[in-house]
């Protein structure tokens, strides 16, 4: 009797950690990307008000759980092409109501000590260096990590090719399913062999209800800048089904190149980060 309460026991825990496992899969996560150009050139300037004000404040709110993660890019290609930001400082959030900036404002202003400047006070000095560009906020669709052991170098490197694609409001769903079915489980493949640390898909939030194209971005984060580009080849796909030839092959890129449109892509390194 007590071996059979032992294996019950076992099996209930194992099933218990299943499931908390796929609802933790399942969590929503909302992403706020702040584009800022730095007209300026105050690097240093700019550094320090991060490091001095803006860091320990994000810093504070994931500590008391109302902010999942920061980190802080710097864009790093297209090489040689005008765009319009050089920064973007990105915000993780366990739900939708975090995004906006006023949630940011909310949390300092009911968190300051006595003697302390309101966040508008506060802000006031970064403005003065920087043009926020735009602010995009983003759903998180799909995300896998890598199960390789990277080396030391790999760990550490934070570099990312961010896609940003658009896909017509009647095609988005079908798209979706086809990155969620078809290419992560490829995506997969050179996560386990680690060339790509990280892979995920977004859709973004804050856009007119009416418009004509769905804005989704991916964010791959590779391994090493040797690695960009290094997956989607033909062996990768038939990792997942060595059914696939070359034919089939074409016929995926052929599909998706109907279902969304990449309106360009970006390299992006991480600054700073929590």
């Amino acid at each position: 009797m007590k071996l059979i309460n032992v294996i019950s026991l076992g099996l209930l825990t194992f099933f218990l950690f299943a499931v908390t496992a796929r609802l933790q899969s399942q969590e929503k996560a909302f992403v706020r990307l702040e584009y800022t150009k730095l007209p300026t050139n105050d690097w240093t300037g700019y550094w320090n008000e991060i490091q001095t004000k803006w860091k320990p404040l994000y810093q504070d709110m994931i500590t008391k759980g109302d902010l999942k993660a920061w980190k802080l890019f710097w864009v790093r290609f297209p090489a040689g092409t005008e765009i319009p930001y050089d920064i973007v400082s990105v915000t993780f959030h366990k739900d939708s109501v975090g995004l906006a900036n006023a949630a940011v404002s909310k949390f300092y202003e009911s968190n300051k000590k006595a003697g302390e400047s309101p966040f508008v006070e506060m802000e006031k000095p970064l403005l003065d260096i920087i043009n926020r560009v735009k602010v995009e906020t983003y759903e998180v669709l799909e995300q896998a990590r890598g199960t390789f052991e990277l080396d030391s170098l790999a760990r550490t490197n934070q570099n990312y090719q961010i896609d940003f694609m658009d896909s017509s409001r009647s095609n988005a769903e079908d798209y979706v399913k086809m990155e969620r079915e078809v290419f992560l489980p490829m995506h997969q493949v050179a996560m386990n062999d680690g060339r790509l640390k990280s892979w995920t898909l977004c859709r973004r939030l804050s856009q007119d209800g009416n418009a004509v194209l769905q804005r989704f971005i991916i964010l791959n984060q590779w391994s090493s800048w040797a690695n960009w580009q290094s997956a989607g080849g033909l062996q990768d796909f038939q990792q997942v089904d060595p059914e696939i030839d070359q034919k089939a092959f074409n016929e995926i890129f052929n599909k998706i190149g109907r279902l969304r449109q990449m309106t360009k892509s970006e390299m992006w390194s991480i600054w700073d980060e929590l």
